[in-house]
């Protein structure tokens, strides 16, 4: 699988790489509980990091 039309785009996965789940498909949320939590702590992790581009998000 190449993600190279999105990073040209602008759009590059956070971290450089896609996260891979090991077992789980298509709809990550509705996954067995140990595979969404760990797309979930992803999730609550990417949205806690500061947003360089915009200085201070709740502002």
């Amino acid at each position: 699988m190449k993600f190279a039309p999105r990073a040209a785009a602008g759009y590059p996965c956070e971290g450089g790489k896609p996260l891979v789940i090991k077992g789980a498909y298509h709809e990550i949320l509705f996954e067995k509980d140990a595979m969404r939590s760990v797309a979930l702590n992803a999730i609550v992790e990417f949205f806690n990091k500061p947003n360089l581009s915009s200085g201070n998000r709740f502002a």
